[in-house]
């Protein structure tokens, strides 16, 4: 562009008189020529001089001012593109060359083009002067720590979070082609994996020169392959599997193998599936760095500041890295329509993981640092014990999704602790280690110190996931909702804390966290701004299970004593405390279920330790506020628990009581001594409410109080019980029953001496066996009655309840799709020439299906029904229709009889029935009791007995059930309608067979008949009605010799 812009301008001057456009030639044309040579030599000496001096002089001193970080790749990067420095050097050096060129070309040039050409240097060199003192004064504000923040900014926004996003989204776009419709979702339509980790036979493959990138997919292109070969396989009969390997964004060096599976790719479809993947050349320039790339070279710089014990410089580069990870989140929120969930790009899956995952563990390295090598100075691990809680702090605006990465650190580093404290363990050689243990050791003070940081950070991270204690006025349901998720998350991963705690035995840590978990409900809920009639609210029947609805759709009626409404912040108040009781419960039972007796009654170990300190309520940093002022786990609260998750456990994964459970599956599987990365680990049914059943019983048992002697109690069903054992769902009704009578029939088959042992050291007291057996009756007691008072409320419910007449209604079509069709009915249905309806009343039959669950059929339904039931009933009509039409068929033939006492007699008897029938032109068919009916016939297809010469049969396929073979041409039954006899008829006689129709029900009519005896069960009574018609011809009614003639 410079050469075209000084070749116009000469060209122009030298064509042009000077007269025309102002400047006079003055009279000494030789020291004027000399004046222009000396302006642009010093022009060239003075750029050369900034460009030797200046540049060189900045970058070292920026590279001096780094040298002592661990990596520099990327902040340098960022340097040189927000100073522009290769743009401005780049000018200036060829501006350089430009006017060293000129200078040879002086002598050769017109005046007036070499003054034109002066005046164009002098502009440029203007320019080169605006562009130094822009890249001086850049790299001045780069050098300076706060604007160097400012600068890194500028660069993720508008250069590194572009790039990102969009290979993002096209990563995401791939990953859910299938969900977002860009290709077909049916299997039917076309069948695929995307993944580049199935090893099967290369199908599609492109092979290159040089290094290609993946940069597009054509979906639309890629869905027609896809189709084509599943529409192909489909036709030819043949497996195919077809797995789609190439990854948006993936460098290939020479070869990319972009669709595996089973079954060769026709010649079209390789040419789709290469044309469905476009690819780019790869830049040879310093490639963009990634968000969490730059994270993690800022954790990088921290590890070295850690390492050199330098405090100041460690919290203010943390705290920029903070802001920058704040910058993620604010980059990444989509601006919100009203009425729409808000969405944060860092909740998108990129393939993996979350980008917002990504960005948290760059910080691994740093934690890894942190509790490996425990400082003498706390300042360090309670700046990264926070972190957190800071970032929270500053992105709390962003949805659940995405911030929910932010549980990873302090998890992260709760595990390198308790690692580093297993390191630190000695043992002889030869000794047994104990089953827990306190760290010791010149750095116990400072593990100490980490752990308070830990548990700090970790109620500031709270706090920061639920600001209720600010809100003025009180929040709004909707602002409560979106709160719910994470402070629900907050919960389990203490109780987890809890668990990897005990797994690991260290007793430092069990304290602190068990004083952690019990101090959670009241730290967090003293500070709400709850109404002052929140008192009047039901405290143990909400749950978060609210959250997920409207506010509308809560019935804040039930949780209230009085007639006024509820407010939203009490019945969260509430619910929050509920979930913290039943997570508690879940966290003793799993830790219950962990404990490793060494011998029967012995009750040791870590998880032992946690779980008796948690049912005791023991407190370790006494002088801490918010501990509970009485045992969480006492026996009501233990009761109300378990109704609450199981009441609430739902089918859905999302229900309350399925979420809790899912802390005990996650304890159940921590890492054990013989745990190896990468292998996948089952888990046992005592993972989940249902598999702690017998836990739950021995649990009641020790939160009873020992009699006085000679004296009998029960446990009393509250009125609180009695409403949790009542939900409004009957579904969840059979849930608790089911779980009661699983705790009732596991109260046997409880270890005594090992059960008493467990509940005197949950209780720090002495129950011996026989108390225990006291305390076991007592449960048992209680729950017969619970039980009772379920069976008494479900039977009344029943008997009041209406009949799902849809349901029934639904049957009864299902059952008449196949039975009396001429397709696909049985014989002789299927062979009758005409088939007809009638509204008149015809012949009736009735079916019953005794013993029924009557819940089924009512509403709300009462019981489970067969998923199934509709193509039963349609598959169990077809044989039975057909059998009824066959016996009317025969009552209406008055067919000629025959006698025959042996088997010889018997062939001569049928062989001249079927032929009489033909006589007269029709196609006969045979019809027999059963299969083995007559004996002979029986003998003859299956190769014993003597055979007629002139007996032949095959078998033809896609016949109905009651089929069996073809006898000398001539189709043969068998039916229980022939009543101990063969039958042989025409079929041509089945002229017309005619349905009563009930109106809208159709050609049957269900009903509902309950039982007297049981209001449990019924039978189901499906009502038809038929009337054949039968045209003239010849019957023969043989019947069977016996087999001794």
């Amino acid at each position: 562009m410079a050469i075209a812009l000084y070749g116009v301008v000469g060209t122009i001057t030298a064509l042009v008189p000077p007269t025309d456009y102002g400047p006079q030639i003055p009279g000494d044309l030789a020291d004027y020529f000399r004046d222009l040579q000396t302006i642009n030599l010093a022009l060239l000496g003075a750029q050369a001089t900034l460009l030797g001096l200046v540049y060189p002089l900045v970058i070292a001193l920026v590279g001096m001012l780094f040298e002592t970080r661990s990596s520099t790749g990327h902040r340098l990067q960022i340097y040189f593109s927000e100073t522009e420095a290769a743009s401005v050097g780049g000018l200036a050096l060829t501006y350089i060359a430009f006017v060293a060129l000129q200078s040879l070309l002086y002598a050769q040039l017109e005046l007036k083009v070499v003054g034109a050409i002066t005046v164009l240097n002098v502009i440029w060199f203007a320019i080169n002067l605006l562009g130094l003192a822009f890249f001086v004064l850049r790299s001045l504000d780069f050098i300076q720590p706060t604007r160097r923040v400012r600068l890194t900014r500028s660069y993720i926004a508008n250069i590194a979070w572009r790039d990102q996003l969009r290979g993002l989204m096209l990563a995401n776009r791939w990953v859910n082609a299938a969900r977002y419709k860009y290709l077909p979702e049916d299997a039917a339509e076309s069948e695929f994996t995307i993944t580049p980790f199935i090893s099967d036979a290369d199908l599609v493959a492109r092979e290159f020169s040089s290094p290609r990138r993946l940069r597009d997919i054509r979906f639309g292109v890629l869905s027609v392959a896809l189709k084509a070969r599943t529409k192909r396989a489909s036709a030819e009969d043949k497996e195919i599997r077809t797995t789609l390997a190439g990854w948006p964004g993936q460098d290939y060096a020479s070869r990319a193998v972009l669709v595996r599976g089973v079954g060769e790719a026709s010649w079209s479809e390789r040419r789709l599936f290469l044309a469905a993947f476009r690819f780019g050349p790869v830049s040879h320039a310093d490639p963009i760095p990634t968000t969490e790339g730059l994270l993690a070279e800022g954790a990088a710089d921290l590890v070295s500041l850690f390492d050199a014990g330098r405090l100041d410089d460690f919290k203010a580069r943390l705290r920029e890295l903070l802001e920058q990870h704040a910058l993620y989140y604010q980059l990444a929120q989509t601006p919100q329509n009203p009425g729409d969930p808000p969405f944060n790009y860092g909740a998108m899956d990129a393939g993996f993981q979350s980008l917002a995952m990504e960005w948290v563990r760059a910080y691994i390295p740093l934690l890894d640092r942190l509790a490996e090598r425990l400082s003498s100075d706390p300042k360090f691990l309670e700046s990264a014990a926070s972190l957190a809680a800071r970032l929270q702090h500053r992105v709390g605006s962003a949805p659940h999704e995405a911030t929910r990465a932010l549980f990873f650190p302090t998890m992260y580093l709760v595990r390198g602790l308790l690692l580093t404290a297993t390191r630190s363990r000695t043992l002889s050689p030869g000794t047994t280690p104990e089953p827990t243990f306190a760290f010791s050791g010149p750095k116990a003070d400072a593990y100490t110190r980490a752990w308070q940081d830990v548990v700090g950070g970790w109620e500031t991270f709270a706090e920061a996931l639920a600001p209720l204690g600010t809100s003025k006025p009180a929040p709004g349901w909707p602002q409560i909702r979106a709160l719910a998720p994470g402070l629900a998350r907050h919960l389990r991963d203490t109780a987890m804390m809890v668990a990897v705690a005990a797994q690991s035995g260290e007793t430092i840590a069990i304290r602190w966290t068990i004083d952690l978990m019990l101090k959670w409900d009241e730290r967090n809920r003293r500070i709400w701004p709850t109404s002052s009639q929140g008192w009047a609210v039901g405290r143990a029947l909400p749950t978060l299970e609210l959250t997920s609805r409207e506010w509308e759709a809560v019935p804040a009626s039930l949780y209230r004593h009085d007639d006024r409404p509820a407010e939203p912040i009490d019945v969260f108040d509430a619910a929050i405390e509920n979930a913290w009781r039943d997570t508690l419960l879940v966290l003793v039972c799993s830790l219950i279920g962990r404990s490793v007796s060494p011998a029967p009654g012995v009750v040791n170990d870590g998880a032992a330790m946690a779980a008796c300190a948690l049912f005791q309520n023991r407190e370790f940093d006494a002088g801490a506020s918010y501990h509970p002022r009485s045992a969480p786990l006492v026996t009501e609260e233990i009761l109300r628990s378990i109704l609450r998750l199981v009441g609430e456990s739902g089918r859905d994964d999302a229900a309350y009581g399925r979420s809790i459970e899912e802390l005990a599956e996650q304890i159940s599987r921590l890492e054990g001594p013989n745990y190896i990365s990468g292998r996948v680990y089952g888990w046992s049914g005592e993972a989940s409410l249902w598999g702690q059943n017998t836990t739950h019983g021995l649990l009641i048992a020790a939160s009873l109080n020992t009699l006085p002697a000679g004296r009998t109690g029960k446990i009393g069903v509250s009125g609180t019980i009695r409403t949790l054992l009542l939900p409004a769902s009957d579904e969840a009704r059979r849930a608790i029953i089911r779980h009661l009578e699983g705790i009732r029939d596991a109260l046997p088959g409880i270890d005594r001496v090992h059960g008493a042992g467990i509940a005197s050291a949950l209780t720090a007291s002495v129950i011996d066996v026989p108390e225990l057996e006291t305390r076991l009756d007592r449960v048992r007691e209680w729950l017969e009655e619970c039980l009772s008072l379920i069976h008494v409320a479900r039977e009344q419910v029943l008997l009041s309840a209406p009949v799902d007449t849809a349901a029934l209604r639904a049957i009864s079509d299902a059952a008449q799709t196949k039975g009396f069709s001429k397709a696909e009915g049985a014989f002789p249905v299927s062979a009758f020439a005409v088939i007809d309806q009638s509204s008149d009343a015809l012949k009736p039959r009735v079916y019953r299906q005794t013993h029924v669950r009557r819940g089924s059929y009512v509403l709300p339904p009462m019981d489970d029904r067969m998923g199934s039931e509709g193509e039963w009933w349609a598959h169990e009509l077809v044989g039975r229709v057909g059998e009824i039409v066959l016996l009317d068929v025969l009552e209406a033939s008055t067919p000629s009889r025959r006698s025959p006492r042996s088997a010889a007699t018997y062939w001569k008897a049928l062989s001249e029935a079927l032929e009489a029938v033909r006589a007269t032109g029709q196609s006969p068919v045979v019809i027999r009791p059963h299969r083995q009916d007559p004996k002979c016939l029986w003998d003859w297809t299956h190769g014993s007995g003597d055979r007629p010469s002139d007996f032949a049969f095959v078998r033809q396929p896609n016949e109905d059930d009651s089929y069996d073979f073809h006898l000398n041409g001539t189709p043969v039954y068998s039916s229980r309608a022939a009543n101990g006899a063969t039958w042989v008829f025409g079929v041509e006689r089945l002229d017309r067979l005619t349905f009563q129709s009930f109106g809208e029900e159709g050609l049957t009519k269900l009903t509902l008949e309950p039982d007297a005896a049981n209001p449990w069960s019924a039978s189901l009574r499906l009502e038809w009605a038929r009337r054949v018609r039968l045209s003239d011809g010849p019957a023969f009614r043989i019947s069977h010799p016996k087999p001794s003639s």
